[in-house]
């Protein structure tokens, strides 16, 4: 990405979806990413299990949402994932 130094290899995560926001204190969030995969017990439930979370100033939801038609749809939903 144009702008941005990559020093050291950051490996990529794969996510299936945000489960939550959670207000912290000053202007920031944290953000739950999730990967859906079946219930260990056997049963047709899917779990989420949690396998990143960021912190970032609630600018960058701003800035999310400015970005374009697609990433505006992740905002509506932030007051349902809101903690």
């Amino acid at each position: 990405m144009r702008g941005l130094n990559e020093n050291v290899p950051v490996p990529d995560i794969f996510c299936s979806g945000l489960g939550a926001i959670e207000r912290l204190e000053g202007n920031y969030v944290r953000l739950y990413f999730y990967v859906s995969q079946a219930a260990e017990d056997g049963s047709n439930r899917r779990d989420k299990m949690v396998v990143a979370k960021l912190v970032v100033p609630i600018a960058v939801l701003q800035m999310i949402a400015a970005a374009g038609e697609n990433t505006s749809q992740l905002i509506p939903l932030a007051p349902e994932m809101l903690h």
